[in-house]
C-alpha cells in the first residue's frame, strides 16, 4: 500500500490517520512524541537501510516475536505516509523478519521515518489477536542529490564477530559520517544459529548507524561456512536479489562480486555441499554485460569489491575466481580494487602480482592488524587510505581522473 500526495499536506495526514485508525487501531492515532514514548522493546535488530537506489530504499528490521509492521515517513517529523509490504495481494504479517521498500522518493530529500508493529499473539484461520501496539523512535535517511559531488564510504573486513574489535573501529566510523558502508566478508564467522546472526546483525548495524545510512554486507568465506549460512542471506537485501551487484554512487560506481569458498568445492571441509564454480561463472557472465552497460561507461571511477583478492602473494593458493573472471576484467578500465580475506593490509601497486590494477587489502580481525579502509571520491581524484584501530592512516593510494 503506497500513497504519493498531490493533496494538501493537512489532507494528506488527516487521511492517513483515520486510514491507520481503521486498519491498525486507535493507536495509530497518537502522534510521534506520543508513540515515541512507547518503548519498542520487541525489536531485536533496529531499523537498517539496505539496497538504496536513486528513488528508494529498503528497511529491514527485526521483532522479538511474529508481527504485522509498517513503516511511517514523510518529508517532516510529521511524516504522514505509510508502507508495508504485500506479497501476493497478503500483508507480510506473523514473521519476525520484516522489510518495506519506499519507493518513488527525492533525490536529496531528507527522509523522516519510524516502524509500527503489531505483535501477534494468536493466528486463527478468522481472527488475529494482536499484542500492544508499538513504534521506534524517528529516525531520518537522506537519499544522495543524482550529481552528488563528493561520496565518503568506509569498508570494514574480517572482523570474526570480534565486537569489541568492531565498537573500537566505529567510533571512527560515526566520526566520519560515511555515505555507505560496507562489510567487505569474513564479518559473520561459520554462523551456527539465527541467534548468533541476530546478535552480529544488531551490533553491526547500530555501531555504524545503519538506521540513516546504507549498509552492504558481502560474503566472504566465513559467510558461506556455519548451520545457518543458507539462512543468511535473508537477513539482507540486494539488488535483483543477488549477492553480486553494481551500484552507482556519485563519481563511483562500484561493482560487488562475491568469490565464493576459497577452495575447491570438492574439498572435504564441503562435504559435498557446495558448487561455486558454477556461481563465478554466472558471474562472468553478468561482469561482460556490466562493463559494457552505460553506468558502467558513465563514471569517474570504477571500484571492484570483493572479499578474496584475485591476485595473491602465495601462488600456491589462487583465487579460485581469477581464471574465470581474469579475461574479462582484464581489458575492463577498472580503477582499483577493494579486498580483504589475507588478515594483513597491503596496498598492491598495478602488475606488482600480476594485477591490472591496483589492489587495496583490508587487515585482520585482532587489535594489531585490524584496518578501516576510507574512500573519498570527488570529480577530480578518489583516494583511499587504510587506517588502524587507533584512526592512524597507515597507507593510501589516490585515483586521478582518467
Amino acid at each position: 500500500m503506497h500513497y504519493r500526495s498531490f493533496l494538501p499536506r493537512v489532507t494528506v495526514m488527516k487521511f492517513w490517520r483515520m486510514v491507520m485508525c481503521l486498519a491498525l487501531g486507535v493507536g495509530a492515532c497518537l502522534g510521534p512524541a506520543l508513540a515515541q514514548a512507547a518503548a519498542d522493546t520487541g525489536i531485536s535488530v533496529q531499523p537498517y537501510l539496505q539496497n538504496p537506489a536513486a528513488d528508494a530504499v529498503t528497511i529491514l528490521w527485526q521483532t522479538t516475536q511474529p508481527a504485522y509492521g509498517w513503516v511511517e515517513y514523510g518529508l517532516t517529523e510529521q511524516l504522514g505516509l505509510m508502507q508495508d509490504w504485500v506479497i501476493d495481494g497478503l500483508r507480510n504479517a506473523n514473521t519476525t523478519a520484516h522489510r518495506v521498500r519506499l519507493s518513488g522518493l527525492e533525490a536529496g530529500k531528507t527522509y523522516y521515518y519510524r516502524i509500527g508493529y503489531k505483535p501477534i499473539e494468536s493466528f486463527g484461520p478468522y481472527k488475529v489477536v494482536f499484542g500492544e501496539q508499538r513504534y521506534t523512535p524517528i529516525q531520518q535517511f537522506t537519499l544522495p542529490a543524482a550529481n552528488k559531488a563528493q561520496v565518503t564510504c568506509c569498508f570494514l573486513n574480517d572482523l570474526h564477530n570480534n565486537y569489541p574489535l568492531y565498537e573500537r573501529l566505529s567510533v571512527q566510523v560515526r566520526a566520519l559520517a560515511p555515505d555507505a558502508v560496507f562489510f567487505n566478508g569474513d564479518c559473520f564467522a561459520d554462523t551456527p544459529s539465527q541467534d548468533v546472526a541476530l546478535r552480529a546483525l544488531r551490533t553491526y548495524t547500530a555501531g555504524c548507524d545503519a538506521a540513516s545510512r546504507p549498509t552492504f554486507f558481502i560474503r566472504g568465506n566465513h559467510e558461506i561456512r556455519g548451520a545457518y549460512a543458507r539462512q543468511l542471506g535473508q537477513l539482507f537485501e540486494y539488488p535483483e536479489g543477488k549477492s553480486y551487484f553494481a551500484w552507482s554512487f556519485g563519481p563511483v560506481r562500484f561493482i560487488v562480486l562475491d568469490c565464493g569458498e576459497d577452495k575447491e568445492d570438492a574439498h572435504v571441509e564441503y562435504s559435498g555441499l557446495n558448487d561455486f564454480r558454477k556461481f563465478r561463472e554466472e558471474q562472468a557472465q553478468w561482469l561482460r554485460q556490466e562493463i559494457n552497460s552505460a553506468s558502467f561507461k558513465q563514471a569517474t571511477y570504477r571500484i571492484l569489491v570483493h572479499h578474496m583478492p584475485l591476485y595473491l602473494p602465495d601462488p600456491t593458493r589462487p583465487n579460485l575466481a581469477r581464471a574465470l573472471w581474469e579475461p574479462v576484467l582484464a581489458t575492463a578500465p577498472i580503477d582499483l580494487a577493494i579486498s580483504a580475506h589475507t588478515h594483513r593490509n597491503n596496498i598492491v601497486a598495478t602488475h606488482a602480482m600480476g594485477n591490472p590494477y591496483p589492489l587495496v587489502i583490508g587487515g585482520g580481525s585482532d587489535e594489531t592488524y585490524a584496518t578501516l579502509i576510507v574512500l573519498q571520491a570527488d570529480a577530480q581524484s578518489c583516494r583511499i587510505s587504510i587506517r588502524d584501530v587507533n584512526g592512524k592512516e597507515l597507507k593510501a593510494i589516490t585515483i586521478p581522473k582518467r
